[in-house]
């Protein structure tokens, strides 16, 4: 059994908060609402305090004393929401029992509600809406993420004391590709054999010793965010030396997901503090379509009829397959072949785009998600082919009229990754670097793409490699939840 140590986590997610925060000069702001003096709460808040701080985080705490008045809290939140340096705000839970709890934090402005529990929040989250992702299951997925298992057609099963909260770790479940149900505490024994069929198993309701090693499969995954104080010690739900002997993984109680929910709350403020995405920008070359394929395959056709035999493969390896016969020549001069370029050149395009009216066909998903996102972002296309190659087909995918820019130079300038192709896209469409995301499907794309300073998501094969530095990889564009565009926007 290995441990799912809450501290590392946190502490590579609070480097990566203050790398950004740094790196694009920003001041963002957290505000807690205090009421009353729980010791708990009291000691939450600390923590909370001085991870901001260590991160570049400017923290304001707002005490009200046991006996103040809901009108006088209800009045400060608004005051907060209308605070530009005030980024982030959250309402110290539990509060006093005379307030209504929920009344309170659905006063937070949706654009502030750093821990994602506002109604509404709550509900966009649960139908894919763009808006944060709640901080404490965003916590519990970076610690089953931790161990770099694929999640798709795993079983997930929660043990909670709300719906509300069950819904949400299903959903972040499901937004993994896994299978997941919720089980309230009040029904946990009348659900015992669904636990042994689990291959995550995440609990957060506050009974020490609830879950036991023989009620769990071997190999399991144990994520237990239940904490509880028996005396001077802090306990969780999972008794831990039984459990030990059937987790493969097991987070400790303390510093498991509380250390990592704080870094994921911080992580939600800088988040809110930044622009909006406001742009998708699209390879064209093996995410919208398999332009490349088809090029390689004229290219290779061609050359035969010189006397030059390379393949469709070794076009595509060695000559980057680019449409707009850059490297035509080279290869010309490499074999010695005398040809008039421009006659050759002009005969082929004739013969490519004939072949590409017939045979391109798009990336599976990807016409579904432009559609879906081009009512809502500005969207552009880039490619190393030329402008009347991409228009060819976009226009024969019937997606053309989704893009609003058009970009066509190369990503690779020198033999290293050049960012002028996505600069030059969002310079088009009007926008930030900041505000863009890139899909990719290439380790140079996508560090083209974060070297001009744009969130990516990769379409890989294999999610596992730690050589492609997209912020998000996916295996298919049907996996993209586009709620991940906005202000939710997270390494999920």
């Amino acid at each position: 059994m290995k441990l799912l140590e809450g501290k590392a986590i946190a502490g590579k997610i609070l480097r990566e908060v203050k790398k950004e925060i740094k790196s694009r000069g920003i001041k963002p702001g957290l505000a807690v609402v205090l009421v009353g003096n729980d010791p708990a709460s009291e000691l939450y808040v600390n923590l909370k305090s001085v991870a901001a701080r260590k991160a570049g985080i400017k923290f304001n705490l707002v005490r009200f004393s046991e006996k103040a008045g809901e009108k006088s809290v209800i009045a400060t939140i608004k005051k907060l929401n209308a605070d530009g340096q005030t980024h982030g705000i959250i309402v110290q839970l539990p509060l006093p029992e005379k307030f209504h709890t929920q009344k309170i934090i659905n006063t937070v402005d949706l654009k502030k509600d750093v821990d994602g529990l506002h109604t509404k929040s709550h509900r966009g989250f649960l139908a894919g809406k763009p808006g944060v992702y709640p901080t404490f299951p965003l916590a519990i997925m970076k610690m089953v993420e931790s161990i770099n298992t694929c999640l798709k057609g795993k079983k997930a099963v929660i043990i909670a004391n709300s719906k509300g909260f069950g819904m949400a770790m299903r959903r972040a479940f499901e937004l993994k590709k896994a299978s997941a149900e919720y089980i309230l505490s009040k029904d946990f024994d009348k659900n015992l054999g669904k636990l042994e069929k689990a291959d995550v198993l995440v609990t957060a309701v506050g009974k020490p010793g609830l879950i036991k090693g023989e009620m769990l499969k071997k190999g399991v995954v144990v994520v237990d965010g239940g904490i509880s104080k028996k005396g001077s010690k802090v306990l969780g739900d999972v008794d831990f030396d039984s459990v030990k002997n059937v987790a493969s993984f097991l987070s400790p109680v303390p510093d498991g997901v509380g250390p990592v929910t704080i870094a994921c709350l911080l992580q939600n403020v800088v988040n809110l503090s930044t622009n909006s995405i406001k742009a998708v920008i699209f390879d064209m070359d093996g995410v919208i379509s398999d332009t490349q394929r088809l090029h390689s395959d004229v290219e290779s056709k061609m050359f035969k009829e010189y006397g030059i035999d390379i393949s469709p493969e070794e076009i595509t390896a060695k000559f980057a397959g680019i449409p707009d016969f850059v490297y035509t020549e080279d290869v010309f001069k490499k074999y010695g072949v005398q040809v008039d370029l421009d006659e050759v050149i002009a005969d082929k395009w004739q013969e490519v785009t004939e072949i590409m009216q017939k045979e391109i066909i798009p990336v599976p998903g990807v016409q579904e998600l432009i559609e879906e996102l081009h009512s809502k972002y500005k969207l552009a296309v880039g490619s190393s082919s030329i402008a009347k190659f991409v228009n060819i087909a976009l226009e024969k995918l019937n997606i053309r009229d989704k893009f609003d820019a058009v970009v066509t130079i190369d990503d690779v300038k020198n033999g290293k990754p050049d960012p002028e192709i996505f600069l030059l896209a969002a310079k088009k469409l009007g926008v930030k670097p900041e505000e863009c995301v890139v899909i990719e499907d290439g380790r140079s794309g996508m560090q083209a793409a974060k070297a001009a300073g744009m969130k990516c998501i990769g379409l890989v094969k294999d999610k596992t490699s730690k050589d492609y530095p997209a912020d998000i990889l996916v295996e298919s564009l049907s996996e993209i939840d586009i709620s991940i565009f906005n202000n939710g926007y997270q390494n999920r």
